[in-house]
């Protein structure tokens, strides 16, 4: 609990056990936020994942930056997995206080921040991609990562997820894509600018579950979704 920090997760493995994962972590006041994907899906996909999320709760305590933790937690996957066993990740740390955020992208999907409606046209609804970062975990040791930072101000929102929720597929092949996401962020805030986290998850998980129907293949679903107060 943060008081300019108002935050909301949603998970939904498509099997029993699943790959995705995503973690919140109080570091001396400053809030951790991860979420990522291993490769598969059931058992083998879980027992990696629980790995992965293991890694980023040891090396984030001790990393001076969140570039840091991605080459560490990269160096020691790719000496203990397998050939084909790899991950992508999205590691942010924020300042409650400044709103500040640090962030590296480990091949994830970007997540994006939603800027509220402010009197410059330009910055109205602006989205911008969180993408600075370097290639998936596991594959390589050697990878170097980078970080980059934003400052979120207040009716600010930030949105990460997984690939399931963007590949969530219709019977005849329609995807819901990234714009169908980014207009059900907008559609919430634009009907109710103070929409709390949880409203924002719930609107995109509604909208989702009204695409794809009765389809019911389909992969793990993973959200955060953060607003500034």
């Amino acid at each position: 609990s943060f008081e300019n920090l108002d935050v909301s997760a949603r998970y939904d493995s498509s099997l029993e056990l699943g790959g995705d994962f995503y973690d919140l972590i109080d570091l001396d006041g400053w809030l951790g936020i991860v979420i990522g994907d291993v490769v598969g899906k059931g058992v083998p996909a879980a027992l990696l994942m629980a790995s992965v999320r293991s890694l980023f709760r040891a090396h984030a305590t001790h990393a001076e930056t969140v570039s840091e933790v991605a080459r560490r937690v990269n160096h020691t996957l790719t000496r203990d997995t397998l050939p084909g066993e790899f991950a992508t990740a999205f590691i942010a740390w924020i300042d409650p206080q400044s709103r500040e955020l640090w962030y590296a992208n480990a091949g994830h999907d970007p997540p994006v921040v939603v800027r509220a409606a402010r009197p410059s046209a330009t910055e109205r609804g602006a989205v911008q991609k969180l993408e600075a970062g370097g290639p998936l975990l596991g594959v390589d040791a050697t990878f170097a990562y980078e970080h980059d930072s934003v400052v979120l101000q207040p009716g600010d929102t930030l949105v990460a997820y997984t690939d399931g929720v963007t590949d969530a597929m219709t019977f005849d092949g329609r995807k819901f894509g990234r714009d169908r996401l980014m207009s059900s962020v907008h559609s919430q805030l634009g009907e109710k600018p103070d929409s709390s986290a949880r409203e924002v998850c719930d609107r995109i998980i509604w909208d989702i579950r009204r695409f794809v129907g009765l389809n019911t293949e389909r992969d793990d679903i993973t959200l955060i979704v953060l607003r500034a107060r």
